[in-house]
């Protein structure tokens, strides 16, 4: 089994870790992460977040869909005030 590493206060994108969380039943670490875009807290498992991996296996598909939909609606917004 490997070592614990204490993730708190990390930042991994824009999920910043807060606490550590009860383990799984297999004793996988999990810590409890809030996003930097809209304040929602969310338990995630260690391996994720120091994997790489994409953001919907982090957050969950309804919340990443919901911040891919804001960047991409600011990234057209952009492009239509700089004419790109």
């Amino acid at each position: 089994m490997g070592v614990l590493v204490d993730l708190t206060s990390m930042q991994f994108g824009f999920l910043r870790v807060d606490s550590r969380a009860e383990s799984t039943d297999r004793r996988q670490a999990r810590w409890r992460c809030t996003c930097l875009r809209c304040g929602r807290t969310k338990v995630i498992l260690g391996y994720s977040l120091t994997t790489v991996g994409s953001l919907i296996e982090r957050l969950g598909k309804d919340h990443a869909q919901a911040h891919t939909e804001k960047f991409d609606a600011r990234q057209s917004d952009v492009g239509r005030r700089t004419g790109h």
